[in-house]
């Protein structure tokens, strides 16, 4: 089974969970990600729904749905407070996982289950496309760290360069000597307002 991760990454940030990334195999890899805004006291039935949904999100995978999934926690910077998301390998397939994913968690569930315990009642949605890094052994480490770049439009594309020339060659050598487990750089497709 092929794990991603949703990365808003740029100089050295990474929003982690499990991941092999696009380039490994020049597949294009999309991620989306549904950041939630909690009720803190409430987080600990937000976890515990997403975890009754492990065995119907892997099955979603193994039937080729989605990609991969991930459920984060948040533990510094920004007001959310979770993240489900989910990846695929087309932008559609990244709304038609949406669909099969509210689909199989409410025919497993029922319709009133909301998949955070009731905790998060609002959420931003995000659509990144992995576009550089190196997820080592296909592991993830435990911790992540995500730097957000407001970028000018017109000049992402040079911030591209600079990451493959310059930064992954870095990266990849420090996740290959054991300092990293893995690193991403992710552009933003829709939602919000962050461009890198």
């Amino acid at each position: 089974m092929k794990k991603f991760s949703i990365l808003g990454m740029a100089t050295l940030s990474f929003l982690w969970a499990g991941m092999t990334f696009a380039q490994e195999e020049e597949e294009t890899m999309f991620t989306y990600a549904t950041y939630q805004y909690c009720d803190t006291s409430k987080e600990d039935a937000a976890d515990a729904d997403a975890a009754k949904g492990v065995d119907v999100m892997n099955k979603l995978v193994e039937d080729g749905a989605i990609a991969g999934w991930g459920w984060l926690a948040h533990h510094t910077g920004g007001t959310w407070r979770r993240i489900r998301y989910h990846n695929a390998t087309t932008l559609d397939g990244a709304f038609e996982g949406l669909a099969a994913i509210n689909e199989a968690l409410t025919s497993e569930f029922g319709e009133d289950d909301e998949g955070d315990g009731g905790a998060c009642p609002r959420h931003d949605d995000y659509i990144w496309q992995i576009e550089n890094g190196n997820a080592g052994d296909g592991d993830r480490g435990p911790i992540g760290f995500s730097v957000y770049f407001e970028c000018d439009i017109v000049r992402e594309g040079r911030a591209d360069e600079i990451v493959d020339e310059y930064m992954a060659p870095i990266m990849n050598k420090i996740v290959e000597d054991g300092g990293l487990t893995s690193w991403g750089w992710s552009s933003h497709v829709i939602g919000g307002k962050y461009h890198m």
